[in-house]
Order: C-alpha cells, then sequence, then structure tokens
C-alpha cells in the first residue's frame, strides 16, 4: 500500500534458509497486524545468491498480481528443503517448475521466465542496487545501520513500532 507508514523492503534470496524462515514463520501475523491493517508496505526484493535462487525468482516475476506472488513465494519457501538440494539445476529446475504448475502456472510461461535474459537481468539489477545502495551484505540492515542478528525473527516487531515516520531496510540474507 503505497499509503503505508513504513515500507519494508525485504532483500531475499529464495534459497536462503533464514529468508524461508522469516515467510513460513513471520510473515502471517505481520500481514495480519501490519500489512492487512495499511501500517506497512511490504515490499520483495530478489537478492539471489545462487543460481537456484534466480531461477526460482525467474517463476515468482511470472506472477503479476501482488497477493498471488506472495502466496507463490511461501510455496517456493514452504517446499524450500525440497527444491533447493543438490547441484544439479536441471534437477532443482525441475522441482522447481512443479511447484509453479501445482500454483496454477502454465508450463509454458514457466519455460518462458526460465529462459528469460531481460527479467534475470532485472533481477540482478535488484540484487545489485541492494547491494551498493542500501549496502545489503550477509548481515541484517535497517534504516541504513547494520544491526547484530536477524530481525527478521519475531523482534522485527521492536523495529517496526518506533518507524512509522520512514521507510527501512530489512534483510535476512
Amino acid at each position: 500500500d503505497i499509503n503505508a507508514a513504513v515500507t519494508v523492503k525485504v532483500f531475499s534470496s529464495l534459497t536462503c534458509p533464514h529468508c524461508a524462515n522469516f515467510h513460513k514463520k513471520i510473515y502471517d501475523n505481520l500481514k495480519r497486524e501490519y500489512i492487512d491493517t495499511k501500517k506497512v508496505s511490504l515490499e520483495h526484493r530478489s537478492f539471489p545468491l545462487d543460481l537456484a535462487a534466480l531461477n526460482a525468482e525467474k517463476i515468482l516475476r511470472s506472477v503479476k498480481d501482488k497477493e498471488k506472488s506472495f502466496k507463490l513465494l511461501g510455496q517456493i519457501y514452504k517446499k524450500q528443503n525440497q527444491w533447493a538440494v543438490g547441484s544439479d539445476i536441471s534437477i532443482i529446475n525441475k522441482s522447481l517448475k512443479k511447484i509453479g504448475l501445482d500454483f496454477g502456472l502454465k508450463e509454458e510461461t514457466i519455460d518462458k521466465y526460465l529462459k528469460d535474459e531481460k527479467i534475470q537481468d532485472q533481477i540482478l539489477n535488484e540484487r545489485l542496487t541492494g547491494l551498493l545502495r542500501y549496502e545489503i551484505i550477509s548481515i541484517t540492515v535497517i534504516k541504513g545501520k547494520r544491526t547484530a542478528g536477524t530481525p527478521l525473527g519475531t523482534n522485527i516487531f521492536k523495529y517496526l513500532k518506533p518507524c512509522f515516520r520512514k521507510p527501512i531496510i530489512v534483510t535476512a540474507i
């Protein structure tokens, strides 16, 4: 919601277990208490750490509706320990395609997005923006300051309450 008092930009890699933990254990409460009440706008920003995460992000980009996209994101994270394993990208892609097909995506759409270099460039540029503009690395950054630990656990709520005037940046990588 563009009228929300706080924007939370979550830079995440779809193969990151901490990012998956946030989506599986924290997101629903955050949505219910802050997003649905229009206090917070949540933006998923891609920060792929490997080819598997990049390909998962490409498939996610095929869903244009934000709410549906977050539902697919939830499925990707929920099944992360099934698809994000091993080093054979063709097997990983096959597992990702199954998640997309089970979600209702068409195989042609999935294949198109997996091959689309323009989408890949957009995703990689988003990662670079996170790195260069927000100094996102393998730590958490909130309001431009590096923090110890990861606030994407239940303590994210303590970071949100005092921030209802300015956007904040959160990452779990």
